[in-house]
């Protein structure tokens, strides 16, 4: 597969020398392992986004009368700590396993 140069543009950022760690905008970087939270493990977090992976079998958003646990109601649940709010980007299927992405702003 041919690998294309990404274009600049606003979203571009100088390059320094690489630390194995990327910077985000806020100036926060990425954390080098994944951390566990209860059921998620969160792959990155920074003041407006967080990604985390979601296993199989777990709903990404809660259903109508349903009590069973969800992506979304489990993160809502540890962000409250912080007095932070999750928003729903995208949802991918209940059996299906792959990264999620919330707005945090």
């Amino acid at each position: 597969m041919k690998k294309h140069p990404r274009k600049g543009g606003h979203h571009s950022r100088k390059q320094g020398p690489r630390s194995g760690k990327e910077a985000s905008p806020s100036g926060k970087r990425a954390p080098r392992h994944p951390r566990a939270s209860g059921e998620l493990v969160v792959l990155y977090e920074d003041d407006a986004v967080l990604a985390l992976n979601k296993p199989p079998k777990l709903l990404a958003v809660p259903t109508d009368h349903s009590d069973a646990p969800s992506a979304l109601s489990l993160l809502t649940e540890e962000l409250k700590l912080k007095r932070q709010r999750a928003f729903v980007v995208h949802r991918i299927d209940r059996y299906t396993s792959g990264i999620l992405l919330f707005a945090k702003t």
